[in-house]
């Protein structure tokens, strides 16, 4: 799976918004917001037989309160949100699985700043997978 979250306090990837590509074991493609799917869709999903260099072009859109998601410049979700969360961080990752980016572009609007890292940082990470792993476990 390819993972971007987006509006994260940048301790924890439950405090924003993730967006999805292949998840749960290349099932479905999503957005969830904190620990909740709030948009999912089987299409489309990696596709296992030509992934060797094949690159995916993901790309999230925040605008106010809606949330846009396409994959290799075709629409894939969209989510408004009433209560927009507040986190200022972003992340890419992936969950049980290597990932190479070869290029990321981050903009916003209004004046451009720099927030750099605050350290020090906890060793792992928590996302929701880890909240549906605990749960299966009990």
């Amino acid at each position: 799976d390819y993972n971007i979250t987006l509006c994260a306090d940048g301790e924890d990837l439950r405090s924003g918004y993730s967006f999805i590509f292949g998840g749960w074991m290349n099932k479905k493609t999503a957005i969830v917001r904190k620990s909740e799917v709030v948009a999912e869709t089987n299409k489309p999903l990696i596709n296992a037989n030509q992934l060797h260099r094949k690159w995916y072009i993901l790309r999230v859109t925040k605008r106010g309160s809606e949330f846009s998601y396409s994959v290799d410049g075709q629409p894939v979700l969209s989510f408004d949100d009433p209560q927009v969360l507040t986190g200022r961080r972003f992340a890419v990752w992936s969950h049980n699985n290597s990932l190479m980016v070869a290029r990321v572009r981050v903009s916003a609007a209004g004046e451009p700043r720099q927030i750099l890292p605050q350290g020090p940082f906890a060793p792992g990470y928590a996302s929701f997978y880890h909240d549906e792993e605990k749960a299966e476990r009990e």
